[in-house]
């Protein structure tokens, strides 16, 4: 399909949201495709490597990568249908809504990403083959289930600001009881019609480690640092048990990259495109992006000659590196995932630009 329209699947999409009624957005580089193949261990594929995934996490999160500060920490549940809860997007979405008003009112629900591990516990990590088969416990009506998080504390007003709320965030987490946790979390699992057979309490309340990230080589008493330079976000919902996936880059000519970068809606716009383009076998959840004003599939970062705060210096419009990932499960079977796969290649690898866009 040509370039007009690729550029006309982002434009359908993008109308959906009033909150980017604003901007421009036209798709300037087609989708590149890559085809890695990863059911298996030790496994060759003509189109790709394998690397050997063991565990049926799912994580779903949206993120700034440019973290002033983040929490860290991990809470258990019993649930009574496990496999069935961490299969379920509706379960990462009461997750994080718990944790950011466990945390209290200063956390947005867009900055906590989590990851469910069914058959594990805070303590002690994947259960032993002699109390856990098939994803349940052998004994019992409840399975063990761990919650992974991390909330996010990007530094947008500033690095002092962002790491007191951290730290209040903190204390709210500590403070909390197993009780008002399991209030928290029943409140929200009532919202959502998916998970009324399920009954979820929470055993270990969130434990909390404040981490401090802000600029290079710079220590703190709660948290050891990294040097984060690009002011990208993701957002991901992804089984990470993938038989197969597709990775590529989308270049993009953006009127406001900032205002672009910085909008939830924005990964949506993305999302849906990247998986509409893909073809009809592919899920919204199952594609996961970042965005990187200034850069291009070509050449990366532009150069500070041509690029300043986040925008270039010349012309009108801002160019957008966009790099995503298709995740193919393996629950229909790995050849059927594979399949689906190749096609999704094929869809994405003749779709031309005024298709995209």
């Amino acid at each position: 399909i040509s370039l007009n329209q690729m550029n006309q699947i982002v434009m359908e999409e993008m109308s959906r949201y009033h909150s980017l009624a604003m901007l421009s957005v036209h798709v300037t580089t087609p989708p590149t495709v890559h085809l890695i193949i990863t059911y298996g261990p030790n496994m060759n594929h003509s189109n790709g490597s394998t690397t050997e995934t063991t565990s049926m996490t799912w994580m779903t999160s949206t993120m700034m990568m440019a973290d002033v500060a983040r929490l860290e920490g991990c809470m258990g549940l019993s649930v009574s249908d496990a496999g069935m809860f961490a299969g379920s997007s509706d379960a990462f979405r009461v997750l994080e809504e718990a944790l950011a008003r466990a945390a209290g009112g200063e956390v947005m629900v867009e900055h906590v990403s989590v990851s469910i591990m069914p058959g594990e516990t805070c303590a002690t990590g994947p259960m032993s083959s002699t109390t856990w088969s098939g994803g349940r416990r052998l004994q019992g009506a409840e399975e063990d289930v761990k919650v992974e998080y991390v909330i996010h504390f990007p530094g947008h007003a500033g690095a002092e600001v962002a790491i007191q709320a951290a730290e209040r965030s903190k204390r709210a987490l500590e403070e909390i009881s197993l009780n008002q946790m399991n209030q928290i979390v029943m409140e929200e699992m009532s919202r959502y019609h998916s998970l009324a057979m399920l009954s979820v309490h929470v055993t270990t309340p969130p434990t909390v480690h404040l981490i401090i990230t802000y600029g290079p080589n710079m220590n703190h008493s709660n948290g050891s640092t990294t040097e984060t330079t690009s002011m990208t976000w993701m957002t991901s919902t992804m089984m990470m048990a993938d038989v197969a996936r597709l990775e590529g880059c989308m270049g993009l000519s953006v009127s406001d990259a900032g205002m672009f970068a910085g909008s939830s809606d924005a990964f949506r716009v993305l999302e849906e495109a990247l998986a509409r383009a893909a073809g009809g076998e592919v899920m919204v959840e199952h594609v996961s992006v970042s965005i990187m004003p200034g850069e291009t599939c070509a050449t990366g970062p532009m150069s500070s000659t041509t690029w300043s705060g986040g925008r270039r210096l010349q012309g009108a419009e801002e160019d957008v590196k966009v790099e995503y990932v298709i995740h193919f499960p393996g629950h229909a079977g790995a050849e059927v995932a594979i399949q689906a796969a190749e096609r999704s290649k094929r869809a994405l690898e003749e779709i031309s630009l005024n298709q995209m866009n």
